[in-house]
C-alpha cells in the first residue's frame, strides 16, 4: 500500500515537473519569432498579452518582460496617415 502511493506522488510530480519544463509559446519565443517592424502597438500588445511598460522619456519605447531576466524592447513612431496607431519602428531582445 505504502508504495502504491509513493508511486503515485512520484508519478504526479514527474507530471509537475514535465509540465513545467515545456513551454509552448515562451515569452521569448513569441518576441522572437512574431514582432515585426510596421506591426502596430495593439497587435504586439496582442502578441505579449500585455500591454507593456512605458519606459521612453521623449521617445515612445516600451518594454516588456521576458523570462531568464531577458526583456524585449520596441520603438514606436506614429503612423504617416495621422491615424492614432503607433507602428514599430525597432526592436531588441536583451
Amino acid at each position: 500500500m505504502r508504495f502504491k502511493i509513493l508511486s503515485i506522488i512520484a508519478t504526479i510530480l514527474m507530471v509537475v515537473v514535465i509540465t513545467s519544463c515545456t513551454h509552448k509559446d515562451s515569452a521569448y519565443d513569441k518576441a522572437k519569432n512574431q514582432i515585426k517592424e510596421g506591426m502596430t502597438y495593439t497587435e504586439v500588445c496582442s502578441i505579449m498579452g500585455n500591454s507593456g511598460t512605458d519606459i521612453g522619456s521623449g521617445a515612445i519605447i516600451y518594454e516588456w518582460k521576458l523570462e531568464k531576466d531577458k526583456r524585449l524592447l520596441v520603438w514606436f513612431s506614429y503612423s504617416a496617415d495621422l491615424s492614432d496607431e503607433m507602428t514599430v519602428t525597432e526592436y531588441k531582445i536583451e
